[in-house]
């Protein structure tokens, strides 16, 4: 009897702890659920959306300074400046049009003719003044709008990015300190001003960013952008005319660059 007794008593005891065991499991996951519940829930306050967690990188941008007639101006030194609907629609077909097959993969300065870098992975491809009626009526205006005769500019480098493809920061003028800036210097001298055109509207990206100025100028079609790159009365390069081409996250971009150099261009 007392062997029984002790069995009976080992049993209930198991069954106790067994039962403690599965209320606990029980409560456990009746917590677990509880707290996934409010996790999930989007009415919860506790909890952050996608969207309110999500970083903005978005950066503040200099504003324009002032208008004078139709000029947007930015800066003054060195000067950068925005016309907004200086090419036309058709125009601006014609020159992306222009284009078609003759596009290849852009080269950086360097070389006898040129280089490809990491530094600048779009497309481009050169176009006369000549090529048709359109190229040398918008040069001209262009020619007109800065002060300098057309024969001093380069022929027009239509440029296109897509993709996340851009051009990282660098100058447009050349530095006489260097073999490479002083070959290019006797084709025509310094570049003093970059014009650019540009010839369709980005879906995203693809902004021209002045990253020292903080300026910031997204690509609209029909506008065109000019900036003087070279130090007031000398034919140094401007430090702050450091530019870059951001890249294009959405769409395509067309636009074309013109530079006026102090003399005629060889």
């Amino acid at each position: 009897m007392e062997v029984a007794g002790f069995i009976i008593a080992i049993f209930a005891l198991v069954i106790g702890i067994l039962a403690l065991v599965l209320s606990m499991r029980a409560l456990y996951i009746i917590g677990v659920n509880a707290g996934l519940d409010k996790q999930f829930d989007p009415k919860s306050n506790t909890v952050p959306t996608p969207a309110e967690v999500k970083i903005d990188t978005k950066k503040e941008f200099k504003k324009p300074i002032r208008v004078e007639g139709d000029k947007i101006i930015y800066n003054d030194d060195p000067l950068i400046y925005v016309i907004e609907d200086f090419i036309t629609e058709e125009e601006c077909k014609h020159f992306v049009a222009a284009s078609d097959s003759k596009l290849e993969r852009a080269k950086t300065i360097g070389g006898k003719d040129g280089i490809y870098h990491e530094n600048r992975t779009g497309s481009n491809c050169w176009l006369p003044h000549s090529h048709s009626s359109t190229t040398k009526a918008v040069g001209q205006r262009i020619a007109d709008l800065i002060g300098f005769p057309l024969k001093n500019a380069e022929s027009y480098q239509i440029v296109y990015y897509t993709g996340g493809t851009q051009y990282n920061d660098h100058h447009d003028a050349f530095n006489d300190e260097t073999e490479e800036g002083r070959k290019h210097l006797k084709r025509g001298g310094q570049r003093i001003y970059t014009a650019i055109a540009y010839l369709n509207d980005v879906e995203e990206g693809g902004a021209t960013e002045f990253r020292d100025l903080n300026i910031s100028v997204a690509p609209k079609k029909g506008s065109i952008l000019v900036w003087k790159n070279v130090l007031p009365g000398t034919t140094k390069v401007h430090p702050m005319s450091l530019h870059a081409g951001r890249p294009v996250t959405g769409g395509e971009k067309y636009a074309f660059n013109l530079w006026f150099r102090e003399n005629k261009f060889v």
